[in-house]
């Protein structure tokens, strides 16, 4: 044996009741027992990670109530935040305060008085965050004390637990990375807040002195935003009606706990990446809307989406796709003319060059596929109602049209992008060339089964830039060094 104890420590231990036969048990002895083996749960529930295991969307746009539907989360203490049916939340006044008592213990069984309505929830932008919550509901008999006369009491039966939700109002400023906050653009720089977007553009800047809680709601008071609370959703409330309601500006899945702090908390902390998913689904979410209500076509990023995820994927219209379509074949056409005409020279070689677009020859592109982008031309001209989408005039000179782009490509692109910035399309660049974004067709939804509607889709990608005379931190060209030190 060559192992030994070297210490031990009981602080703060927890205390489980020893049963053992002719006992007298106490109602001390038995909720210490409770409280003992429900610290355990919470600690187990720490140690899995916090989020939304399941359900708890929350829905209520242009109403004067939120509707919290049901399901399961963990909260930041590892309490359980579970919901059994659909609540509903009014915002013109709050709900009654859920106290932890009704009936106190060895008291009448009169039941207490109700706390009543608080005061109106003013107008702004608030986070909807649940917490879990206790009280003691029914009646059990209690015995008179031994020897005496007076008569028995009654105690509560059960102590109940509940969900309680909170609004705690969000101290956004008048800008988000120096983009100034509208109407129009309110939910998409109130998401980027949440996620802690101005924060983590100084990372790689600041990455020795960078703090771990760089969200938004990191700077929210502790004793408003508690471990106990579990963020569902944020909300924007005129003080009438609620404006919008961004479930995953502050939804996020159960994202495993960090044992590492700062400066380092923000490169390897799984936050990043839930952070980054949850990114990706508040504009697919918010895209969505903006289709099911007819209004996709007119939006333009700048306005509505100043910041973009670095990877996303936009739904466009029927009549949109016959564009691209068209886009298409007269670039092969241009490329096939320009290969059949006799080799020009000097600035006619430049003038006769095709657009930036193009240059990856469309014409092999669509070698094999003519017939299934006859099919998506000819679905697209001969739909009787329009399918709803965004159109290209969405990018607003911020992007530049890419061609084609394979779905495992753009998967991997997709999967990098979670840690990566977000791109802003407030001012579009002189040149397509220098765009910050392009955007494809994806191959496999463009050859996908036309019978079943256009349904086609874009994929926008962020462009990286890549300074002049920069080496490549990889091996990028198998050279005649690189020969010799592998012995070639």
């Amino acid at each position: 044996m060559t192992s030994q104890i070297v210490g031990s420590d009981f602080t703060a231990a927890a205390q489980l009741p020893n049963y053992v036969n002719g006992r007298l048990l106490t109602a001390t002895d038995l909720a210490t027992s409770q409280a003992t083996l429900s610290a355990r749960d919470t600690l187990l529930g720490q140690a899995a990670g916090h989020g939304i295991v399941t359900g708890l969307r929350v829905t209520g746009t242009a109403t004067t109530t939120l509707i919290v539907g049901p399901g399961l989360g963990i909260a930041p203490s590892g309490e359980p935040i579970s919901v059994g049916a659909s609540v509903t939340l009014p915002l013109t006044f709050t709900s009654p305060a859920a106290g932890t008592a009704a009936c106190a213990s060895f008291s009448c069984c009169t039941p207490a008085p109700s706390a009543g309505n608080r005061s109106a929830v003013t107008a702004g932008c608030y986070l909807l965050t649940a917490l879990p919550v206790s009280q003691l509901t029914g009646q059990a008999p209690l015995a008179g004390p031994p020897d005496s006369t007076a008569p028995g009491g009654c105690a509560a039966q059960w102590q109940a637990q509940g969900t309680q939700f909170k609004a705690i109002a969000l101290p956004l400023g008048e800008s988000v990375l120096g983009i100034t906050v509208t109407d129009a653009n309110r939910r998409n720089l109130l998401a980027h807040w949440c996620f802690g977007s101005e924060q983590l553009a100084g990372l790689g800047a600041g990455l020795l002195r960078f703090a771990s809680g760089y969200g938004g709601l990191d700077q929210l008071d502790p004793t408003d935003l508690t471990p106990a609370d579990l963020p569902l959703a944020v909300f924007y409330w005129d003080g009438k009606t609620v404006g919008f309601v961004d479930n995953w500006s502050a939804r996020r899945r159960v994202t495993a706990p960090e044992a590492v702090g700062a400066p380092w908390y923000g490169v390897t902390a799984d936050r990043r990446t839930a952070d980054g998913q949850a990114r990706l689904l508040q504009f697919q979410e918010q895209a969505a809307e903006l289709v099911d209500s007819g209004a996709a076509a007119t939006v333009t990023a700048a306005v509505t989406f100043p910041l973009l995820p670095p990877v996303g994927f936009l739904p466009i219209g029927t009549q949109q796709v016959a564009g691209l379509i068209n886009d298409l074949r007269s670039g092969a056409e241009r490329i096939s003319a320009a290969r059949a005409a006799p080799a020009p020279a000097g600035a006619a070689a430049a003038a006769a060059a095709p657009a930036p677009g193009f240059a990856a020859d469309p014409q092999a592109i669509l070698a094999g596929r003519a017939g299934r982008s006859n099919e998506r031309f000819d679905a697209a001209a001969a739909a009787t109602t329009p399918e709803p989408g965004f159109t290209t005039d969405f990018f607003s000179g911020c992007a530049q049209f890419g061609l084609f782009l394979d779905w495992e490509v753009t998967d991997l692109l997709l999967c990098q992008s979670w840690r990566n910035a977000p791109v802003a399309v407030t001012s579009p660049p002189e040149d397509i060339t220098l765009a910050p974004l392009k955007f494809y067709f994806v191959v496999q939804n463009f050859l996908s089964d036309v019978k079943q509607g256009p349904n086609l889709y874009l994929a926008f990608v962020k462009n990286y830039l890549w300074l002049p005379d920069s080496l490549a931190p990889v091996l990028t060209t198998y050279t005649g060094s690189a020969r010799r030190a592998a012995g070639g």
